[in-house]
Order: C-alpha cells, then sequence, then structure tokens
C-alpha cells in the first residue's frame, strides 16, 4: 500500500532544486544502502540522478522493494 503523503505544493513550486532533492532524500523511506548512495554522491546532479534512479526502482510496498512505501 502507498503512503498517503500531503505536500505543500507551493513550498515545493518555490523550493531551489538542491534543496527539494535533499530534502527528499531524507524523507523517503530508503534502507541504509540507498542513503548511503545518496550521501556519496559526487555532486547535486549526481545525487539527483541517484534519487530518480532509486525511485524509480520503488515497488508495491514487497518487503524486497528499495523504496519501503
Amino acid at each position: 500500500m502507498k503512503k498517503q503523503i500531503e505536500a505543500n505544493w507551493e513550498a515545493i513550486e518555490q523550493a531551489d532544486d538542491e534543496s527539494l532533492v535533499t530534502a527528499l532524500a531524507m524523507v523517503c523511506p530508503f534502507q541504509p544502502p540507498e542513503k548511503q548512495a545518496l550521501l556519496e554522491a559526487a555532486d547535486f546532479v549526481a545525487r539527483a540522478e541517484t534519487l530518480i534512479a532509486l525511485l524509480q526502482m520503488g515497488g508495491d510496498g514487497d518487503e524486497d522493494d528499495a523504496v519501503r512505501q
């Protein structure tokens, strides 16, 4: 089951890209290896690409998914 997360779209639209990527990386329920990959990203672009890849790997909330739903 997907988590029902409410978003403040006004704040999201006003946030700069780096702040938004950082906030998403912190609040998404990633497992330690995925969080480590985000921490070790060489720069903002690499962190954003890693975040996108992790989000795309997310599935239906099964125990084996990289992103927990």
